[in-house]
């Protein structure tokens, strides 16, 4: 997980979130395992990411998409490990309200992504 944090950093300096977004909705072979297996971190990541980026609309969008999947993932039992994890954090939710209140407060500033 620290490669994928240092990677994060990385393109956020440069400026180049909206590539990593892509780059992690179709990950090469190589980083798919970690991203499997940090389901979790890597969405939080990813939001956190975005929302200082000012893609507040990408963010929005992809804290929903977090919470469909966790509906929609789950098991017979009622669980499902990693997203009943991710729509348990405090964090998932505090940006999810963060970005649907600038989206309504400052719609200027939404770049047209989604």
């Amino acid at each position: 997980m620290r490669d994928l944090r240092f990677m994060a950093q990385i393109f956020r300096l440069q400026k180049r979130q909206e590539e990593l977004n892509g780059l992690w909705a179709r990950p090469p072979a190589a980083l798919l395992d970690k991203i499997e297996q940090n389901v979790v971190e890597v969405e939080l990541l990813l939001l956190e990411s975005n929302r200082d980026d000012g893609l507040w609309n990408d963010t929005y969008d992809a804290a929903m998409m977090c919470l469909t999947a966790a509906v929609e993932k789950v098991d017979g039992h009622g669980t499902n490990s990693q997203y009943a994890t991710l729509v348990k954090s405090w964090k998932l939710w505090r940006i999810l309200l963060e970005v649907e209140q600038l989206r309504k407060v400052e719609p200027k500033y939404v770049k047209a992504n989604s």
